[in-house]
């Protein structure tokens, strides 16, 4: 009998084929690229600024409705280390519970709570970041939920949601897409 085959580790091409497009969302999204993703504004809170130890492969997408919403997802590979990947993430809202950043020259107060994720994945976690001028009341929230499945983690946002159906079904679609591939 041959010996089982390694398990598939996907690289970034990999990881970008699984990530949503703009025809997984409702009707309204185009691909965009953001500003503030990668500027620092998440420095205050490592968990989120920076990859997970063992990150092999990672990709990104943004999505914009003409409304407002935006969603987005990132994709990275950590291999054995997803056990790890989610507890770290499970601390997100002690860890980061309250963290300052900068956007557009304006520094912002970021509060993080748990919140209920979706029953997906190997494991799930979900925090909702109130967005603040520093003392001041909430301007707007961002719901993040991290998915594990096998080897891989998902990582999917949404600012501003147009209603309490739209984020778990929006993970429920990305995990799917993960999932279809390995």
């Amino acid at each position: 009998m041959l010996p089982p085959a390694p398990p598939f580790v996907p690289v970034e091409q990999d990881l970008r084929a699984a990530l949503l497009v703009a025809d997984d969302l409702p009707t309204g999204f185009k691909a965009s690229e953001v500003p503030g993703l990668d500027d620092g504004s998440l420095a205050g809170c490592p968990l989120l600024a920076n990859d997970p130890p063992g990150t092999t492969a990672t990709s990104s997408a943004v999505f914009v409705h003409t409304v407002g919403t935006t969603v987005s997802e990132s994709l990275l590979h950590v291999g054995d280390r997803s056990g790890e990947a989610m507890a770290a993430f499970d601390t997100l809202a002690q860890v980061c519970a309250r963290f300052e950043g900068t956007l557009f020259d304006t520094t912002l107060e970021f509060t993080t709570t748990r919140a209920a994720p979706p029953a997906v994945g190997d494991a799930a976690v979900a925090v909702r970041i109130a967005i603040s001028l520093p003392g001041g009341p909430t301007l707007i929230t961002q719901d993040v939920v991290v998915v594990s499945h096998g080897g891989t983690v998902i990582v999917v946002s949404v600012l501003l949601a147009p209603d309490d159906g739209f984020l778990p079904s929006v993970v429920t679609r990305a995990v799917q897409k993960v999932a279809a591939r390995w």
